[in-house]
């Protein structure tokens, strides 16, 4: 009896022991497939279109850069103004690193692009993703991402917002001067911010609770957009204000 049960014992044993290098194999195979796997999709709202022009920043019938042989260095990209060809190339090369700050300072200098805005909100999300793994806060993240799909709206809303601005004068705006345009989430809210994917709505409803109300950054702050417009008129200068 006594040998029947070590015997049970021994058994029971081996099949937890197996259970758990199973498990740790499977637990790092997830990791592997997290760290290397492309980043997903935007989850569009509302049957949201986005062209190829808006993706890359660039206008319709414009020609796409060539990718170039060899990347401009992360260092370089990073630095204030150093806009290249390759910026979404370096950008993505760094968030394969994680190296969260220095992928998005390698966006910024293509701002008020929407390609940038764009790229910048993924890169966001994946912090947000890094930070909760790893059981740190993540709210700081979420409220730059909100800002950022804030002035993506003030530069590119279509529809009831009016019409937005051409991808030549985008490129002529100094966005410095607009980074840091106010933008209330009770008042803004986010039914109109189309680079927030529902995963994110979720998160800053959790976060702030309910807005009192939607609008367009641009009918927060209308005044500055229509100075911006004015700006971009033949004779006008282009840096914005």
């Amino acid at each position: 009896m006594i040998q029947a049960g070590l015997i049970i014992l021994a058994i029971a044993l081996l099949i937890a022991i197996v259970w758990a290098l199973h498990r740790n194999q499977q637990q790092h195979n997830e990791e592997s497939v997290d760290r290397n796997a492309p980043l997903p999709p935007l989850e569009l709202r509302d049957n949201e279109q986005v062209s190829a022009e808006d993706i890359l920043g660039i206008e319709t019938g414009a020609p796409v850069p060539a990718r170039q042989a060899n990347p401009v260095p992360a260092a370089a990209a990073a630095q204030p103004g150093a806009l290249t060809e390759n910026w979404l190339e370096t950008s993505r090369s760094l968030l394969q690193d994680e190296a969260f700050e220095a992928a998005i300072a390698a966006c910024e200098p293509a701002l008020p692009q929407m390609g940038a805005f764009r790229q910048i909100c993924q890169i966001l999300r994946a912090r947000m993703r890094a930070q909760r793994k790893a059981g740190k806060a993540f709210e700081e993240t979420l409220a730059t991402l909100y800002h950022y799909a804030a002035l993506a709206d003030f530069f590119h809303a279509r529809g009831s917002a009016g019409k937005p601005l051409s991808s030549a004068a985008l490129k002529h705006i100094n966005f410095a001067q607009w980074k840091d345009l106010d933008a209330p989430y009770p008042d803004l809210g986010y039914e109109n911010l189309a680079l927030l994917s529902k995963t994110d709505i979720k998160a800053l409803q959790e976060l702030w609770g309910e807005p009192q109300g939607h609008a367009h950054l641009r009918e927060l702050h209308m005044a500055r957009w229509q100075s911006l417009q004015a700006s971009q008129t033949p004779g006008s200068t282009h840096s914005g204000s």
